[in-house]
């Protein structure tokens, strides 16, 4: 009690009040960091407004407006209140995430509901071109100005029941199959070969994936594509950590993408043939999923890189520009 300037007047309990006792000393020196550590993470925190439903969906915009940005970090923050309460929730966390954005979408109009006017043509162009200098997609904007002035006639697209037909037919539900479980791992006497466990993804390499992006790419259903990924790995740092640890758990224990239905859906698109009456299907899937996919094609190349023959063309780098140039020597 010597450095107590009340030492006589206190009693032991008064004391242990007092900044002067040690044990009260490093309380404060802990409370005092704890507050530090706050004020940091608020600081880095976007602001949110208040304004927003948490239980509405948000339209997006592939330009990723303000008001994408916003809900962005509304549901961000959602989904870090749920995984930091309880981990073994993060995929229904991401689930539900994703599940709260939707893609605006573009209002069917048969071709020959829309009056054949150059002038209504040339602004559609016009429009459609800023929108493509916006998201450096000039290879989109020269196709359209080459179509435009070709004047090649388009077939009307089908409508979304018509859509929903022509998937149908395409793509049948597929018969279920029952594989016969591999026992001992032997197969006809000969045992099995097991790769080794891919190497786990870091946040470098999310990084990198993300700014490969190309602005202007196709989104899935939910409409985040790469302007939204681009600003969340910017300014929502551990949301990106999180998404990493999902995807390394993902590669570890692929059963979980059961718990991921949002994650796995795409977009069935019918691109009409010129001078037919037929379409080209495509499906477009989610942005992220996109990612993942990059990721693990990654992690796949770096581990048979150094197992692949010499004369093995097929699934490595530049292989057709590989294959012509031994083509060439051999000749």
């Amino acid at each position: 009690f010597s450095h107590n300037p009340l030492f006589g007047l206190q009693t032991k309990i008064e004391h242990l009040k007092t900044k002067y006792c040690k044990a009260k000393q490093k309380e404060i020196e802990k409370q005092k960091k704890q507050n530090q550590k706050q004020s940091k993470i608020a600081k880095t925190k976007i602001k949110i407004n208040q304004d927003l439903d948490p239980n509405s969906i948000c339209t997006t915009s592939k330009f990723c407006t303000q008001q994408d940005k916003e809900y962005l970090s509304l549901q961000i923050g959602l989904f870090e209140q749920t995984v930091s309460a309880d981990p073994s929730r993060k995929f229904e966390a991401l689930n539900n995430f994703i599940g709260k954005f939707q893609m605006r979408q573009r209002k069917f109009i048969p071709v020959n509901d829309i009056e054949d006017d150059q002038y209504e043509k040339q602004a559609k162009l016009i429009r459609f071109s800023q929108e493509m200098m916006k998201l450096e997609g000039i290879g989109k904007l020269y196709k359209s100005c080459e179509d435009y002035k070709s004047q090649v006639p388009q077939t009307e697209l089908p409508s979304i029941e018509k859509q929903q037909q022509l998937f149908n037919e395409l793509y049948p539900k597929p018969q279920e199959v029952e594989i016969e479980n591999i026992i001992d791992g032997k197969i006809d006497g000969e045992e099995i070969k097991f790769q080794e466990q891919f190497s786990r993804i870091n946040i470098q390499d999310f990084q990198r994936a993300i700014k490969q992006l190309k602005k202007h790419k196709s989104c899935g259903p939910s409409g985040i594509g790469p302007m939204h990924l681009k600003y969340i790995a910017k300014e929502q740092k551990q949301f990106v950590v999180r998404l990493v640890q999902i995807f390394n758990t993902l590669m570890e224990l692929p059963d979980f993408v059961e718990q991921l239905p949002n994650l796995y859906k795409f977009r069935a698109i019918f691109i009409p043939k010129q001078n037919s009456e037929k379409f080209r299907p495509i499906s477009i899937s989610e942005t992220l999923l996109l990612i993942f996919h990059k990721l693990m094609t990654a992690k796949l190349r770096d581990q048979t890189k150094q197992q692949l023959s010499s004369n093995q063309f097929a699934f490595s780098k530049n292989a057709n520009t590989i294959c012509l140039a031994r083509a060439e020597q051999i000749r």
